[in-house]
């Protein structure tokens, strides 16, 4: 055979190829229809919570069950309440005068700074 049958057939190999694997991937990309199938066809995960995984094509799913359920508060701070119900205080930062920086704590929900007296 000549060298320029060789160049067509080889040619013809290659568009049959790269059609072949572009018709498996589109007919990947139009079955994902959840962050699940997103995720099991090996897209990339973004770490954020929740978890979101993109399609090669753009599309965008979310996690469902990823949301973490947040206590209700029980009483406000600074309140009467029952002494055996827990307390759950806001999730806020303070900075204290030595830098250090404090959350929330105790039964009414103050922010405490190492050093300086308790009431």
């Amino acid at each position: 055979m000549s060298r320029g049958v060789w160049i067509i057939i080889s040619a013809g190999v290659v568009v049959a190829v790269l059609a072949s694997v572009l018709l498996r991937v589109s007919q990947e990309q139009d079955t994902v229809s959840s962050f699940q199938e997103c995720a099991d066809a090996g897209n990339p995960i973004m770490t954020s919570h929740p978890r979101q995984c993109r399609t090669p094509d753009g599309r965008h799913f979310v996690e469902d069950n990823a949301v973490v359920p947040t206590p209700p508060l029980t009483s406000t701070p600074g309140t009467s309440r029952d002494p055996e119900e827990p307390v759950f205080c806001t999730a806020d930062a303070f900075q204290c005068r030595d830098g250090t920086w404090v959350g929330r704590t105790g039964p009414n929900c103050e922010f405490v700074c190492p050093g300086l007296p308790t009431e």
